[in-house]
């Protein structure tokens, strides 16, 4: 039986039978791989289109133009998957409508259902100059550019409320998330690692996509694009590491209360930040394309390894 066929036969099981069948989650593991992968997870990689907007459009910083499309197809991507993947995730697919109609304003989820389907449009409009340039319409277009920055802005506020409460969802579980994942810092810690994740993987795609493609490497452009994910990695450490220090969290991490979730730990935030930031702050390595498939491809473990652990990793001890 060919993969298309076994898939098939999985969707097909998961429609008649619920999601119990399809996830095995229970009421004590509430989160399922394919949830936490395909949104908590997938959400974050994505995030390079609203990060590399802000830096062209606010900042006005011309020199990553090159990127720029390139950056906004991959949120529109990420993005499109994750809205068609929910389809699987809810209960009854045929209801996906009713978030649109019915609402409910006192639910993380339905905050994140919002954001996250404005912004995949946002993505779509950021993109229509590459239809509207194929044909002879160029005040169409010359009016899309027009307009971009508000859209920019729009896409940018979105994003920030969206991965903030993405992260603000593990806050109702206080008692049962391991306290080297929980903190009342999860929001802005979400946004943070997502915004210096997100540069890391427009690189290593865009490295990919030059490799495949045969097209010259822009490596001044990576270079600088790996930089700002440096900052936002160090500056998401710091969080980190002030969240430990005022809330006495250090003992799960140095003694003497070491579990099997701190050894996961050291290895996500080892790929997460350390590696990425050493590689990304030194010029002889962050010149070498060797250095940058590292890094990156470290930052992209990480971010993954670190969403994986806030919603399934950090309930198996309460579960038991």
């Amino acid at each position: 039986m060919g993969a298309v066929h076994r898939a098939l036969v999985v969707g097909v099981g998961r429609f008649a039978f619920g999601l119990g069948a399809a996830t095995n989650m229970t009421d004590m593991l509430p989160w399922g791989f394919w949830k936490v992968f395909n949104m908590v997870a997938g959400a974050a990689l994505a995030t390079s289109g609203f990060v590399v907007a802000a830096i062209i459009y606010i900042f006005q910083l011309d020199k990553f133009k090159p990127v720029a499309r390139f950056s906004i197809l991959v949120g529109f991507l990420g993005y499109g998957s994750s809205l068609v993947a929910l389809l699987f995730d809810i209960g009854l697919p045929h209801r996906g409508w009713h978030p649109f109609f019915m609402w409910n304003p006192h639910s993380f989820l339905f905050e994140v259902f919002w954001c996250v389907s404005v912004y995949w449009s946002v993505t779509a409009f950021e993109l229509l100059p590459l239809i509207t340039e194929r044909f002879p319409f160029p005040k169409v277009t010359h009016f899309i550019h027009e307009i971009m920055l508000p859209a920019v802005i729009l896409g940018i506020t979105l994003s920030t409320m969206h991965h903030s409460s993405l992260g603000s969802l593990f806050m109702a579980s206080p008692t049962r998330l391991y306290p080297l994942w929980f903190s009342l810092w999860i929001p802005p810690e979400f946004f943070i690692s997502a915004m210096g994740a997100g540069l890391s993987v427009i690189v290593l795609l865009m490295i990919f996509f030059s490799w495949l493609y045969r097209q010259e490497l822009k490596m001044s452009v990576f270079t600088s694009l790996v930089k700002g994910s440096a900052g936002l990695l160090i500056l998401y450490f710091a969080i980190k590491c002030a969240d430990f220090t005022i809330n006495e969290k250090w003992n799960f991490v140095f003694g003497p209360d070491i579990t099997w979730e701190t050894y996961l730990f050291w290895i996500e935030i080892s790929l997460q930040v350390i590696i990425p930031v050493i590689i990304f702050v030194n010029p002889v390595t962050r010149n070498s394309l060797l250095g940058l498939i590292v890094g990156t491809s470290s930052a992209l473990i990480g971010i993954v390894m670190h969403r994986l652990n806030t919603g399934i990793v950090g309930y198996y001890r309460s579960a038991e």
